[in-house]
């Protein structure tokens, strides 16, 4: 009886031991949490705006090899692509921009981490006049095995983009472009500063009316929405619809936007729009 009495208090001892290890290894384990965004959640289209990542490792134990990768909007560009914006200025000790042909992504390697202690990207950068959903994301991660909450390394955000004040005046405007397929901003073809075309011009006229040149075949309409968005529509047509803009003010003199072809819609065209002076 007491032979089996001291085996049964041996295994109780035992197992409330490993339990406290187990324990005290569950609670050791890093656990990295990646902040929400800070910046302007209303910046204004191609002006430079601060934005802040920050991440803290909320565990007990350190993480090792701690590193946050930026995800930025993309290009829709072929066979390279690239952020979809501007990085304006140098990028912080330790970050570095990923290379060709998927030019996206920003990586920064922030070491060792150990509980309690956080660390912040900051880096400057220009949303574009776009139809791709201007989003941010950050994420967190550790070499570290056995992190204990992985669902919380990651933090996206989607500004609102805002635009200048530029209403349509009559007046020649000169149309700057690129063609191709799926493309969803001028700021494509800027990647790719040859494909940029500048032979076109329209004449604007108040009341919604617009020629091509000096053609008495193609001619079309305009209509702008001031307020909130600054937009601007307008149709060419030479018989039947030839083409369809739709856009936003860039700056005080320039709409940028997407064109298509009603008879041909495999392919699109980005276009900028500035009056000539």
């Amino acid at each position: 009886m007491s032979k089996n009495i001291f085996t049964l208090l041996f295994f109780c001892v035992a197992l409330a031991f490993g339990s406290a290890g187990a324990a005290t290894s569950f609670a050791q384990a890093p656990d990295l949490a990646v902040s929400p965004w800070q910046g302007s959640a209303t910046p204004l289209v191609e002006t430079t705006y601060q934005y802040t990542t920050t991440v803290q490792n909320i565990g007990s134990g350190t993480a090792n090899g701690a590193k946050i990768v930026i995800d930025f909007p993309v290009t829709n560009t072929s066979p390279n692509k690239y952020i979809l914006g501007r990085l304006i200025g140098a990028l912080q000790s330790g970050c570095t921009l990923a290379l060709p042909p998927n030019r996206t992504k920003v990586t920064c390697n922030l070491g060792t981490m150990l509980p309690n202690q956080t660390r912040s990207v900051t880096f400057g950068f220009q949303f574009q006049v776009a139809t791709t959903a201007p989003t941010l994301t950050s994420t967190a991660s550790t070499t570290t095995l056995g992190e204990l909450n992985p669902s919380n390394n990651v933090q996206s955000f989607t500004p609102t983009i805002t635009y200048p004040d530029n209403v349509i005046a009559q007046g020649n405007y000169l149309v700057s472009s690129c063609s191709g397929r799926g493309l969803t901003s001028f700021f494509e073809c800027e990647t790719a500063p040859s494909s940029i075309q500048s032979r076109l011009v329209l004449n604007f006229f108040l009341g919604g009316s617009l020629f091509v040149g000096n053609s008495s075949v193609y001619t079309g309409f305009w209509d702008q929405v001031t307020l909130p968005n600054k937009s601007l529509h307008f149709t060419i047509v030479g018989g039947t619809t030839n083409l369809e803009f739709s856009g936003f003010a860039s700056d005080g003199t320039c709409f940028k936007g997407i064109t298509t072809f009603p008879l041909n819609p495999t392919y699109n065209a980005a276009y900028r729009i500035c009056r000539q002076f």
